[in-house]
């Protein structure tokens, strides 16, 4: 698998256990930010929307678990039906990128193009 966003495969991994923690509140999880746009850093954080039913609590419970965990970046996290800010939605809309999408066996990682 290649990482187009910067991000191994064992990374994505990690991502993908500790989002599995919500269960079947998430529907999709996309990236957006400088990470989907291809002008991200080594260190450069990684900005992920949440579709679905996951509300604060679950996105500030997710935040802990990847601030906990051994991930090189940090991990910001923002449920999408939560967004007050028309113009964060507005660029969530144009740059976000799939990462992991719901299936009958969980959170599953989209593979890139």
């Amino acid at each position: 698998m290649s990482d187009p966003f910067g991000i191994s495969a064992a990374q994505q991994d990690l991502l993908g256990e500790i989002l599995a923690t919500a269960g079947d509140r998430i529907d999709r999880v996309a990236v957006f930010g400088s990470r989907a746009t291809g002008r991200y850093r080594p260190n450069s954080d990684l900005d992920l929307v949440l579709y679905g039913s996951a509300d604060q609590a679950v996105c500030d419970r997710l935040w802990t678990l990847f601030q906990e965990s051994p991930l090189p970046f940090s991990v910001d996290v923002v449920s999408y039906a939560a967004i007050d800010s028309p113009p964060l939605r507005v660029h969530i809309d144009a740059v976000a990128r799939p990462l992991f999408v719901r299936t009958d066996t969980g959170l599953v990682a989209v593979e890139e193009a």
